[in-house]
């Protein structure tokens, strides 16, 4: 028994003194500038069943050997076998001395490919997908990696790519506004089209595509007036509402709600409704007693027919009593009519300011 343990003491011995060797031989050739065969024998010490401390040895060596094989790539810019060198890396953990600047290294790849990327989209004209590239440049210079140890080379180089990335994003951006120019004008928007063409002369004045942009502008501006002007002629010729007013309070405190209007087009009206407000005299909505306004708008419909030229004026219709002593004026803020032959119009915002003249 004690001859048997003294056979496996012994065997055990050789073995570890077999791992040394090998670190030693591994270490030797990496001093020598043989990386691979560094790695090569590291693995195999690797691949036995050693102590802690020959595996920790044998596994910095073998990423240093891996690291530097990573350096020659990418300074050679094959740049797959120098990420393909931080995945092994990696994979042997982040506990030794290389891991993180293998990881700059890696970082200014994908920095590096994404400027590629971003010059080819450039190239293609698709803007969007050139953006996003420069969104990752950003994103990559974030990672912590980048600021460990002192600086270096690899982040003067991304400082680099960086700028350029930036140049890239200005032609990009000038790019889209241009295009986005080029489709208004096409298909007819007009307003589109005006608002890249300012954009165009603010950001990129003097640039080609500003001026292209600024031969078109007054002829658009004329046109966007004319459309202007024939649309708030159309709502004029639809209704008119000469007077909005309210009654003094009576002894309850009610007030009378009077519209004055006139039917300007060609069609009869069937039904008009009138949405107004209530406000006191400092400018403030009023809420009445009996309160049945929707989002402090009170709706007042009215039924025709109504022809070309008809319509109510003076006091002899109104729309209800409004009770709250505080009433002291309403305004108009929709108005919608449905005509006899079944058509509908609605008015609102800006254009309610068109139809009271």
């Amino acid at each position: 028994m004690k001859r048997a343990i003294a056979i496996i003491f012994a065997v055990i011995v050789l073995l570890l003194c077999g791992c040394s060797n090998k670190v030693e031989e591994a270490k030797m050739l990496f001093d020598a500038g043989d990386y691979q065969g560094a790695i090569e024998v590291a693995d195999e010490v690797l691949s036995e069943d050693s102590d802690s401390e020959v595996t920790s040895e044998a596994t910095e060596i073998k990423a240093k050997s891996l690291y530097e094989i990573q350096k020659k790539a990418y300074d050679e810019r094959n740049f797959s076998n120098a990420v393909k060198c931080y995945v092994q890396i990696k994979e042997l953990g982040l506990d030794t001395s290389v891991y993180y600047p293998s990881q700059k290294i890696d970082l200014v790849i994908s920095a590096e490919q994404e400027l590629e990327t971003m010059q080819k989209m450039c190239d293609s004209g698709l803007w969007d997908n050139a953006i996003d590239c420069e969104k990752e440049i950003q994103r990559l210079v974030q990672q912590s990696a980048m600021s460990y140890g002192d600086k270096d080379e690899l982040n003067s180089r991304m400082e680099e790519i960086v700028s350029e990335s930036e140049v890239l994003s200005n032609e990009a951006q000038l790019g889209r506004w241009y295009d986005e120019f080029l489709n208004c004008v096409e298909i007819g928007y007009v307003e589109g089209a005006v608002k890249a063409a300012e954009v165009l002369h603010n950001d990129w004045p003097g640039s080609e595509e500003d001026l292209a942009a600024q031969e078109y502008l007054p002829q658009a501006l004329e046109q966007i007036e004319q459309e202007r002007a024939a649309e708030e002629q159309r709502l004029k010729d639809t209704i008119r509402v000469r007077r909005v007013w309210t009654s003094n309070p009576d002894s309850a405190g009610g007030v009378e709600l009077y519209i004055n209007f006139t039917n300007m087009s060609d069609k009869t009206i069937k039904y008009v409704t009138f949405g107004v407000k209530l406000y006191n005299a400092v400018g403030d909505v009023v809420e009445c007693k009996y309160d049945n306004a929707l989002f402090g708008v009170y709706y007042c419909k009215d039924t025709g027919p109504y022809e070309k030229g008809e319509g109510l004026s003076g006091t002899s219709w109104h729309w209800g009593d409004f009770y709250n002593w505080d009433i002291d004026h309403a305004e108009l803020v929709s108005v919608e009519i449905e005509y006899m032959d079944g058509t509908e119009i609605e008015i609102d915002g800006d254009d309610i300011g068109i139809i009271q003249y």
